[in-house]
């Protein structure tokens, strides 16, 4: 007995080591998730319908995996009330089918002006690691009304470090006249 929980314990702590985890399932190693940090540039726009952000994670294809932060007004029923709120964060996060507990574990209040920085560990909403590969970080961000700044930040999981800053995309005809999101970073850190 003792001889099998060294032999386990060894084993477990070479993985740890060589950041790699056993994937049984296909019988090979597979990459060991990491953690993608995002961060940005915040101000404050002092209009209605207005400061509302989304950040979340799609794969390759444009399907969506998961929400790292929206805010709570839109979240939690605010997209009802004021359809160009976050539009393309709602249909494809399909918030309308979530329950309370899972928009309150992704919500937050408006953020204040200044730098923020997100976190996420890479896994999808059903707490399974994602797989090495390309994925994208797309932040909306509610300008005024129907005005909108996209950016889809392009990471890629694997066994380095990846870094992203992607460029504004500005969705209707007076996005440009207020400032909400610049200088947009993200960040994928292996695990070592």
């Amino acid at each position: 007995m003792k001889k099998i929980i060294f032999i386990i314990t060894v084993l477990i702590t070479m993985t740890l080591l060589n950041g790699r985890t056993l994937d049984t399932d296909k019988g090979k190693n597979s990459i060991k998730a990491g953690t993608l940090t995002i961060s940005f540039d915040l101000y404050r726009i002092n209009k209605i319908a207005s400061n509302q952000i989304a950040v979340w994670v799609e794969d390759s294809k444009g399907n969506y995996i998961d929400t790292i932060y929206v805010s709570k007004f839109t979240a939690a029923g605010g997209y009802a009330k004021r359809e160009t709120s976050l539009p393309e964060w709602v249909k494809k996060s399909q918030v309308k089918k979530l329950t309370t507990k899972e928009i309150d574990a992704i919500t937050g209040p408006t953020k204040q002006a200044g730098k923020i920085t997100l976190s996420w560990n890479c896994l999808d909403k059903q707490g399974n690691k994602l797989g090495a590969g390309k994925y994208v970080c797309r932040i909306e961000g509610n300008i005024f009304w129907a005005n909108i700044i996209m950016f889809n930040g392009e990471f890629e999981i694997g066994n380095n470090e990846f870094v992203s800053e992607p460029a504004p995309i500005y969705i209707g005809d007076d996005a440009k006249k207020d400032k909400l999101i610049e200088n947009v970073k993200i960040i994928y850190t292996p695990f070592k």
